[in-house]
């Protein structure tokens, strides 16, 4: 997205095609993602202030899926035994937990299949999708899926447009579609029931960026283009050290580890293997190898179990904990210790207080409490997602996003 405080010079209702005489506070505007939502309420503030406003309403802008959430709860208000919607974490829970044995890892496919299926109208049991095995293991999926959702009462967020448009429109609005370039059936079909019901549905366009300077190139091998990838990524950052780049593997899944090696041999000073890294790979591996993770699920065996003094020391150095310096192991302690056996040797109050905060493990205390107990305890190691660089601190979204989902509803996994 440009630079809107240099392209708009005050003008945002013009730039999102407003008509005369009408205002962006009369309208909602709708956008594809959360990113491009902050960036048009970020615009519409700094118009604001070029216009020399000391206060103004706020913008009415959404992304889509969160506006249809806000559409969905204002009907269950009026509307008594709708089913409540799962939350993204929930969801994936759930795809999880009703996942065919040893398939758990795909659950983020299956769910992103499912959103296909809704947001395009197609049948869970459309024959197609039972021709190939892959086909035949999400219709199955999807079946186990669905009945779990019926037994709940509950609904996931693909599902939300299709069950709006049955239910009558609500008061008429106008309503902005702005740089939604291939709306979905279902949406599309929701946004006829609001025109039928007397909204004002727009639509517009994101204007034209400039064009740039743009080089196709060949390879004769993957490896070597992601070698050029990574030079190139160099060579950039060697120029403007501020800059940032952005690079897009379609098969990450299967090609991270050659990502990595890559990257790190271009990106990484070898005289200085503890330094930050200058690039971050989103994506590629399962949440339980992400080093986030990893992080935390040594600091809870530390807590709950025990650890060696090479892993406890590793834990200690981790950039995703803020635990207090220990420069040297009490030589009383065993090979492998825990916090109880560390608060008994050491004078530091932080172990003493994180082993008077630790729940006894011999307590019988239901799964919510448990799991309630764990983030307390990951809040206190520090374990806050702070410093963590993109696709870490999506990974450490995710991952309490699934904790808060268990807490709430530990039906979800049974």
């Amino acid at each position: 997205m440009q630079d809107f405080s240099v392209s708009l010079n005050g003008n945002f209702d013009e730039y999102l095609g407003i008509p005369p005489g009408e205002t962006l506070a009369e309208t909602i505007v709708l956008t594809s993602n959360e990113r491009l939502r902050r960036t048009l309420i970020r615009a519409y503030n700094q118009s604001m202030v070029h216009k020399g406003e000391r206060a103004w309403l706020a913008a009415r802008i959404f992304s889509i899926d969160a506006w249809l959430g806000q559409q969905y709860e204002l009907a269950r208000t009026t509307h008594v035994g709708l089913p409540r919607l799962l939350d993204a974490g929930s969801e994936l829970l759930l795809w999880s937990t009703t996942a065919p044995s040893g398939q758990e890892n795909l659950a983020p496919l299956a769910r992103d299949a499912w959103r296909l299926c809704w947001q395009w109208k197609i049948p869970i049991d459309e024959y197609a999708l039972r021709k190939t095995e892959n086909g035949r293991l999400f219709h199955d999926w999807a079946e186990r899926f669905s009945a779990r959702l019926q037994a709940l009462n509950a609904i996931t967020r693909p599902e939300l447009a299709t069950r709006l448009t049955r239910l009558p429109a609500p008061s008429p609005e106008r309503v902005l579609r702005f740089a939604l370039e291939s709306p979905t059936s279902g949406l599309d079909d929701y946004l006829s029931h609001l025109t039928a019901g007397g909204w004002q549905v727009a639509s517009r366009d994101a204007p034209l960026r400039e064009a740039s300077d743009c080089v196709r190139v060949s390879f004769q091998d993957p490896r070597q283009e992601l070698s050029a990838a990574a030079q190139w990524c160099r060579q950039v950052l060697l120029r403007n050290p501020e800059a940032s780049v952005g690079i897009v593997v379609p098969d990450l899944d299967q090609r991270y580890h050659a990502v990595s090696r890559q990257f790190s041999a271009w990106l990484q000073s070898p005289d200085e293997p503890g330094a930050t890294k200058l690039f971050d790979i989103a994506g590629g591996t399962p949440l339980g190898e992400q080093p986030i993770w990893q992080a935390a699920s040594h600091w809870l065996r530390f807590c709950f179990g025990q650890l060696t003094a090479e892993q406890f020391r590793r834990m200690q150095q981790s950039p995703y904990l803020e635990l207090p310096p220990l420069p040297s192991l009490p030589s009383t302690l065993p090979e492998t210790f825990g916090v109880a056996e560390l608060y008994r040797v050491s004078e530091d109050t932080f172990w003493r207080a994180i082993f008077r905060e630790r729940p006894d493990p011999a307590k019988q205390i239901g799964l919510s409490a448990w799991i309630e107990r764990f983030q307390h305890l990951l809040a206190l190691s520090g374990w806050t997602g702070q410093g963590a660089r993109s696709g870490q601190f999506q990974a450490y979204e995710l991952l309490t996003a699934l904790l808060q989902a268990t807490r709430r509803d530990p039906c979800l996994l049974y």
